[in-house]
Order: C-alpha cells, then sequence, then structure tokens
C-alpha cells in the first residue's frame, strides 16, 4: 500500500501527499545539485505561510553523512484559475527557472527540479529555499536595490531578442495584450457601474497616444508581475540579495513595465533614487541607460496600464464600488498629466 506523508495547503488544512513521489522527487533534485550518494535518513514536510495563489511547502531532507538540504516545493494542483490559465501559468513558470534563469546567478532561487505528471495532475516546482523579508515590509532604503535587479535582468537579456522571441511560453506584450487588458477592465466596469465604467471610457478614447507607447517594440525578458509581494529581499547576505518570485506572467516586453510596479505613486526623490540604481546596473551590463525624460514617460504610461488593468479584476477586491472609484480617479489624473 502506498504511504502518504502529512503536509498543508494554504489555508492550514490538510492534504496528502504520495511519499514516495516525494522521495524520488527529492533523489532526483539532490542527484542534480549534489551528486551526493548519501543516503536520505528523513524527510521532513511543513506548510509555508507565505504561500498565495498554490500551496507551498518546505522541505528539508536529512542525509546519513549529517548534511541537511531545504527545498520549497511549489505545488500547482490547485488553482482558483481556469484549468488552461492555469496550465499556461504553470508551464510558463517551470520554463522561465529551467531555460531562462538557471545559471544566470541573477540571485533568484536556484532551480532544483520539477515532478510533472499530468496522469495524476500532480505538478511540484522544486527549487531553492530562500530566506528574506518582502520587499512591501522593508522601507525604502531596501527599494533602489530592487529597481538595480531590474536593471541586472534587463540588461541580461536585452541582447537575446531572437531567443526570447522563440520563448513561445512567455506572455507577448504586443497591441493585442494592451487593447484586450482595458476592454477586459471596462467590461468589469460596466458589470459593477456604468458611471464609473462610462469615466474610463473616457480616458480610453484618448488613449492611444498611450498606446504608442506601450506598444514599442519588446526588448528584454519582464518578470511580468513585479509587485512587492513578489520580491523577497535577504538582508543577512552582503550585498543584500533580491529574489522575485512567481513568475507565472513572465514576458517579453518593455523593461518599463518591470518598472512600473515599483515607481508607480512615487515623486521626485525617491523615484530619482529608483531611476539611478535601475541605470547603474544597465550601464554596467554594457548598454547605454535610457534618456531619463522618455524613461519616466514610458514608465507612467505603463502606470496608467497598470492601474487600468486592475479594474479588470474589481469583483475580486474587498470593497469594489469604493475601492474602483478610487483607481478610476487616479486613472484621470495620470491621464490628464499625460495628455
Amino acid at each position: 500500500m502506498t504511504r502518504v506523508m502529512e503536509g498543508f495547503n494554504r489555508n492550514g488544512a490538510l492534504v496528502d501527499t504520495d511519499e514516495e513521489d516525494l522521495r524520488r522527487s527529492v533523489e532526483l533534485v539532490l542527484a542534480r545539485i549534489r551528486g551526493s550518494d548519501s543516503p536520505i535518513t528523513r524527510i521532513r514536510r511543513r506548510g509555508f505561510g507565505g504561500s498565495t495563489s498554490y500551496p507551498s511547502a518546505i522541505v528539508t531532507v536529512d542525509l546519513a553523512n549529517g548534511d541537511s538540504i531545504v527545498i520549497f516545493v511549489k505545488d500547482f494542483a490547485q488553482s482558483r484559475l481556469s484549468q488552461e490559465a492555469a496550465a499556461e501559468r504553470r508551464e510558463r513558470e517551470l520554463h522561465v527557472y529551467e531555460n531562462l534563469l538557471d545559471g544566470e546567478q541573477l540571485g533568484t532561487a536556484r532551480f532544483y527540479g520539477a515532478h510533472w505528471d499530468d496522469a495524476s495532475s500532480r505538478f511540484w516546482l522544486m527549487l531553492e529555499f530562500v530566506e528574506g523579508e518582502l520587499l512591501r515590509d522593508c522601507g525604502f532604503e531596501y527599494w533602489p536595490a530592487a529597481a538595480a535587479w531590474l536593471g541586472r535582468l534587463h540588461g541580461r537579456f536585452a541582447g537575446r531578442g531572437t531567443r526570447l522571441r522563440g520563448c513561445r511560453f512567455l506572455v507577448r506584450h504586443d497591441a493585442d495584450f494592451f487593447v484586450r487588458a482595458a476592454e477586459h477592465a471596462l467590461a468589469a466596469l460596466f458589470d459593477l457601474s456604468t458611471p464609473l465604467a462610462r469615466r474610463l471610457a473616457a480616458v480610453l478614447a484618448r488613449y492611444e497616444p498611450v498606446l504608442a507607447v506601450l506598444n514599442r517594440d519588446p526588448e528584454t525578458l519582464v518578470h511580468g508581475s513585479y509587485r512587492k509581494q513578489n520580491v523577497l529581499v535577504g538582508r543577512s547576505s552582503e550585498p543584500i540579495r533580491i529574489c522575485p518570485t512567481d513568475w507565472e506572467l513572465a514576458a517579453f516586453g518593455r523593461s518599463a513595465y518591470d518598472l512600473a510596479f515599483v515607481c508607480d505613486d512615487l515623486r521626485s526623490w525617491k523615484l530619482d533614487a529608483l531611476f539611478d540604481a535601475y541605470e547603474r546596473e544597465v550601464e554596467s551590463s554594457g548598454l547605454s541607460a535610457p534618456d531619463r525624460e522618455e524613461l519616466r514617460h514610458e514608465v507612467e504610461c505603463f502606470c496608467l496600464q497598470k492601474k487600468i488593468n486592475s479594474l479588470g479584476h474589481v469583483r475580486r477586491w474587498p470593497h469594489p464600488f469604493e475601492t474602483a472609484a478610487k483607481v478610476i480617479t487616479a486613472v484621470e489624473e495620470l491621464a490628464g498629466r499625460l495628455a
């Protein structure tokens, strides 16, 4: 009879995990990253409290030689997304870690392996467990390091357009992508409030100049969801380690798309500090830093796109109407500055 190992889902409830599958997966991880033939003496598994969309676990493997290895396991078997969207996102994150980030030494979690079994609907992404705090919980003094990390990522992949274009698993940030996002947001608002939807429609009627900026030629690999809750800061290392997580929306697109996540709603010296850090890392990659005013304008266009895109998810918000009204006001103000 197959034994079962107990674990925890994101809500803290017990779920069943096939112990033999887990052991075989761990053995493959050890062979890949250590080449060790030391026998496994114990496998310990505990739920990860920071899980969001998918349940995750921290697996600690004890070896007979006294060593231990800690593995972060992201379980894609459960999702609130449609089956098709969930499949695309898990495949994208697996391929990004395995085919694009592995070996780049960018500070991202090291790819250890994966257990992908369509027959049993078991999809485990196995990564290095990185200790750190979320950027959203850190003071602003750590934000420039997060902007600098984007400079390293974008600079590293800026010359690989042909390869990125051939990565069919990546999202394409083209005109259709941005138009669909705006149409989805408008439809969601009409379902919520006709007056709010009409205010957004008025902004979108003058959206062509912004779309022209958004739709410039893709230039690099972008994270796609560089939110402060998706960036780990390892403050115990020197220099500090920036480790972005959740690459399910990774894309071939414009670097400003990622920058908009950390630059949104910032003004004056804080914004300049992020741009300074970003540009230094871009230049260290052997590239010329973009013109500051042009970069600022492009980032603002993506900040506007990001706010509009968020309205497509209005029904998920705790207070949909009140929050949507605030977002619409911010959209109108930003669109007015860009006009």
